[in-house]
């Protein structure tokens, strides 16, 4: 008899694993899972067989559709993180800042004016917070919906019984 067992990761490896599926950011995700040097640990991590197994069985378990697509990016439009937008304002160097791991996802807009300044324009978070209140309305009415087509399925089959 053959048993499959599955390797436990860490907590610090599954918090990873969490982060990146929602972001699909390797440095990001090792930041926020507490690693001290987050771009040799993001390698490591992904080259791990076991954290690429788990990063897809997030993945599945989300099962991405148009709504909840959505909503995971208004929620990161609502609550998402500026910090790179402010280094990216406060720079004097623009050579110093690696620009390709900067997440600027809540940026609408950036203009860079003839007297050397930088105007960032962001998305606006009370926007997005009133789509994450649609989409969430638009869910529970349709949950409702189901609720109540199973409540008169119900019924209708207690009357057609009482005929019998």
């Amino acid at each position: 008899m053959w048993f499959c067992i599955k390797k436990i990761l860490s907590a610090k490896k599954l918090r990873f694993c969490c982060y990146y599926a929602l972001t699909f950011n390797p440095t990001k995700s090792a930041v926020y899972a507490g690693y001290s040097d987050p771009t040799k640990s993001s390698v490591t991590l992904l080259s791990d067989k076991n954290v690429r197994q788990e990063i897809q069985d997030i993945l599945n378990n989300l099962k991405f559709s148009p709504d909840s697509t959505a909503y995971l990016g208004y929620k990161k439009l609502a609550f998402g993180d500026i910090s790179d937008a402010i280094k990216l304002i406060c720079c004097d160097d623009y050579t110093q800042l690696n620009i390709d791991n900067l997440n600027l996802f809540n940026v609408a807009e950036i203009k860079k004016p003839k007297d050397n300044c930088i105007e960032i324009k962001f998305f606006d978070r009370l926007k997005a917070l009133e789509k994450l209140q649609e989409i969430d309305n638009k869910e529970n009415s349709a949950s409702s919906s189901f609720y109540e087509a199973l409540n008169k399925n119900a019924i209708s089959n207690n009357e057609d019984n009482l005929y019998d």
